[in-house]
């Protein structure tokens, strides 16, 4: 099973969206939402890769923290709620 990037994922399914393959009468409300989690997750993966100073899967000598996958976040600023996933980032501690 290939590992891919939440930011991915949601690219694919906004070009399905715009290719018409699921089938939505109106599509310009998923395309904004979708847009809106596509931009709102690839921030939260571009800061985290900055923040470790490394891309995914790469390794460069001793680690700050690490990846821990992702939490599901919700944002309700709109009229419904925004679903994306944030990145779960541990960082080492002094003692370890």
């Amino acid at each position: 099973m290939a590992r891919v990037a939440p930011s991915e994922q949601l690219r694919c399914e906004l070009d399905d969206v715009l290719n018409g393959i699921d089938g939505d009468a109106d599509p310009v409300e998923r395309i904004g939402r979708l847009g809106a989690r596509l931009i709102l997750q690839q921030a939260l993966e571009d800061e985290l890769t900055e923040f470790l100073g490394r891309s995914r899967y790469e390794r460069r000598g001793e680690p700050v923290a690490h990846r821990n996958g992702y939490e599901p976040r919700t944002s309700g600023r709109s009229s419904r709620p925004t679903r994306s996933r944030a990145s779960a980032c541990s960082t080492r501690s002094a003692a370890s």
